[in-house]
């Protein structure tokens, strides 16, 4: 619950941010995958979806709290801009029990809706997959003498991760350099 309109404030302050970076966030492209693949016919999406669809469901959610807020404080319902609306009504906000308990819980679900998913605490850097005479080149510089073959066995073995694509075999470079650094 908010003690003063200064801390309804900095919630609706947080909520704006979010809601900025969330409409740039839509023009930026997305990241491409970990293997490449062939490109898919037809066209492809002017912009982020997955910022698209939580900038709309957030805008939506905002209004459905301002609407229930409005009706809470017997207030004409703001048209469009509904953080201004908040700000003017901070103070009204506050000293409602009931508006407070809702302005409270909702503007904070929203404000997390639009933040970006965590990342895995994960320290290491996930590893890529990288084509096969790629890393038979690399493990040449790393002073490891393998050929193809041996690294379509180890993989078959299961001591190594194989992807295959229309390209050809793909390995992760970290999981073959290990495997060799263990057996050698």
């Amino acid at each position: 619950m908010y003690t003063s309109y200064l801390d309804l404030f900095k919630d609706i302050d947080k909520l704006v941010d979010a809601l900025h970076t969330a409409r740039a966030n839509i023009t930026t492209p997305t990241t491409p995958p970990e293997v490449h693949t062939r490109a898919p016919y037809g066209p492809k999406p002017p912009c982020n979806l997955h910022w698209l669809n939580a900038t709309i469901e957030a805008e939506g959610s905002l209004k459905e709290l301002t609407t229930a807020l409005a009706e809470l404080l017997d207030a004409p319902p703001p048209h469009r801009r509904h953080t201004t609306w908040l700000y003017h009504k901070a103070g009204d906000i506050v000293d409602n029990q009931e508006a407070n308990q809702l302005a409270y819980e909702d503007l904070a679900a929203i404000t997390r809706s639009l933040h970006p998913p965590t990342p895995t605490t994960d320290s290491a850097p996930p590893t890529t997959w990288e084509a096969e005479h790629s890393i038979l080149h690399k493990l040449k510089r790393l002073g490891y003498a393998t050929t193809g073959k041996e690294l379509h066995t180890l993989a078959t073995r299961g001591h190594i991760e194989q992807a295959w694509t229309h390209k050809g075999k793909h390995y992760k470079l970290a999981q073959v350099v290990d495997y060799l650094t263990q057996t050698t």
